[in-house]
């Protein structure tokens, strides 16, 4: 089983896959935890996205990608600063 986990997560494709879904469910889980917590939705919005961002960067960077510690800010950075949030079309 561990060899089938172990390929699995060696492919770039499948792993990335697996923790966009992840994302996407600490996301929510999240805004739904606060949500819960605060009846207030632009705060369970804002730190679900937070959440989701930071798990997403975290996920790809060391499992997905597997960088190098070194530069870790500038691409926290960079991912954060994602051209396609930036648009104005």
């Amino acid at each position: 089983m561990k060899s089938y986990i172990k390929i699995f997560f060696d492919n770039e494709v499948l792993a990335y896959l697996f923790f966009g879904v992840a994302t996407t469910l600490v996301a929510v889980s999240t805004r739904l935890l606060v949500f819960h917590w605060t009846d207030q939705e632009q705060l369970a919005t804002i730190i679900g996205n937070i959440a989701g961002i930071i798990f997403a960067f975290v996920t790809n960077d060391t499992i997905v990608f597997k960088q190098e510690r070194k530069g870790w800010f500038k691409r926290l950075i960079a991912f954060w600063n994602c051209p396609s949030w930036n648009s104005s079309t």
